[in-house]
């Protein structure tokens, strides 16, 4: 659910992104699902319309860029590069992070 083009990382909400799209593109978008690689293909292809609704931006740097952008990945295979950001759980209504109780509890047991 994001992108990364002229120097900032996107974020979008899938949905918004969705329905954003003409009915022609959003049949290529579902023909897209079973295949991970696919839909990144598809956010890049369609990265103007993942800017115009982003929900967040954030400054990255250009070795992060490029490596968004590498198609070949370091063991000489052709495969698109599958960059992965994880991210803490945020509130879907207040769009604040997060820390789920279980984490604080195991923290606490731990300690």
């Amino acid at each position: 659910n994001f992108i990364i083009d002229d120097g900032y990382l996107y974020e979008f909400d899938e949905v918004l992104f969705l329905k954003s799209l003409n009915e022609l593109e959003q049949k290529s978008f579902s023909s897209k699902l079973q295949n991970y690689i696919q839909i990144i293909d598809f956010y890049k292809n369609h990265k103007e319309k993942a800017k115009q609704i982003y929900q967040h931006r954030v400054m990255v740097t250009k070795k992060v860029e490029e490596k968004y952008n590498t198609k070949i990945n370091k063991d000489g295979s052709k495969n698109k590069n599958q960059l992965e950001i994880q991210k803490t759980y945020k509130n879907p209504n207040s769009n604040f992070l997060v820390i789920p109780g279980s984490s604080l509890k195991g923290v606490f047991d731990t300690a």
